[in-house]
This record gives C-alpha cells, sequence and structure tokens, in this order.
C-alpha cells in the first residue's frame, strides 16, 4: 500500500502541469525579455519593445506571485 500524496507532491505535481501548460508562452515571454536586453545593450532599445518586455515582464512577476513565490515577483 503506497502512502499518501504529501503536500510537497501535490505542489511539485501542480507545478510541473502548470509548466507543460504554459511553457511555450513562458518562453515567448522570455524571448520579448532577451531581445529587449539584447536592444538595449546595442543602444537601440525602442519604446515598443521596451512596452512590450515591460508588460511580460509585468505577466511573468504576477504568475510567479500567484504561486506563492514572492520573492521571485518582486
Amino acid at each position: 500500500m503506497s502512502a499518501p500524496p504529501t503536500p510537497r507532491a501535490d505542489m511539485d505535481a501542480l507545478l510541473t502541469m502548470l509548466w507543460e501548460e504554459h511553457k511555450d508562452e513562458i518562453h515567448k515571454q522570455l524571448g520579448v525579455i532577451g531581445q529587449a536586453l539584447a536592444a538595449a545593450e546595442a543602444a537601440e532599445l525602442d519604446d515598443d519593445l521596451l512596452k512590450r518586455a515591460a508588460g511580460e515582464a509585468h505577466k511573468l512577476a504576477g504568475s510567479i506571485g500567484t504561486l506563492g513565490f514572492t520573492a521571485g515577483s518582486e
């Protein structure tokens, strides 16, 4: 007979499910942020890309904050 799942195992399973469900969108968001960083390093960052990257960063911070990772959302 197996032991019931622990809260940690439940959280790990939930995070795995959420990652699989949303990883493509997260990679796109990180890509926009990466583009903005590269443009900033080359002194070519325009307002549109800056706004897009800031929006994606805000969404990512909100997502991880919702999951209880408050330090990461700051």
